[in-house]
């Protein structure tokens, strides 16, 4: 069993927990890494999934500040997840966007399907636009990365996965809108995690 936080909770590889409960006006990572975010551009919702949750209008971003606990590295791979409750059809918005030079990793919603992109080394590659979404209701979305596959989730389930040639990358995580506000979604957002190894969202 690996490390865990003061709390107890979290396995030394889950190194990002928000819960969005309110004990705060900014959220606060609640595993032992600590990684903060360096803006945040939603709002605070008191009832949400569970207790408290992050409002999206259509406008900005929450943003993760890079650190060494964050990096992807392709052999031990990387998840993403997080509960959203998407507001209506969103027109080709992101959940998630980080880059670092000329790499670039995007989990995003066109309509009501959820599809991940990625460009590593100048090798485009981007799942199938087809995983539906129940707009207006809570889901469990997921995005995970290995040496060789991309893969995205829904309530559990993989519904997507292409090969990819993943590369090791590091940068600011922008959740919720591009790093220039763009591509905003709309809806509300719940107990969001990163664990720096693939783990199958169904354990989370």
């Amino acid at each position: 069993q690996g490390a865990q936080d003061s709390a107890g909770t979290f396995s030394v590889n889950q190194v990002v927990a928000l819960h969005f409960d309110g004990a705060a006006d900014i959220p606060v990572d609640a595993t032992a890494y600590g990684n903060q975010l360096s803006g945040f551009d939603a709002m605070m919702s008191p009832a949400s999934l569970i207790a408290g949750g992050a409002s999206f209008v259509g406008s900005g971003a929450m943003v993760l500040a890079d650190s060494p606990s964050l990096r992807l590295i392709p052999d031990k791979g990387f998840t993403l997840a997080m509960w959203i409750k998407p507001a209506g059809v969103q027109n080709d918005v992101l959940l998630m966007q980080r880059s670092e030079g000329g790499n670039v990793i995007e989990l995003a919603i066109d309509q009501s399907a959820l599809y991940a992109k990625a460009n590593m080394n100048g090798e485009i590659v981007e799942t199938p636009r087809t995983a539906p979404l129940t707009l207006d209701s809570w889901q469990h979305v997921a995005m995970t990365l290995n040496s060789n596959t991309l893969s995205v989730y829904v309530n559990g389930l993989e519904v997507a996965s292409i090969p990819l040639a993943t590369a090791e990358m590091g940068g600011e995580i922008f959740i919720g809108a591009a790093a220039d506000g763009t591509r905003a979604f709309s809806g509300e957002m719940d107990e969001l995690g990163i664990h720096n190894v693939q783990v199958e969202p169904v354990t989370l």
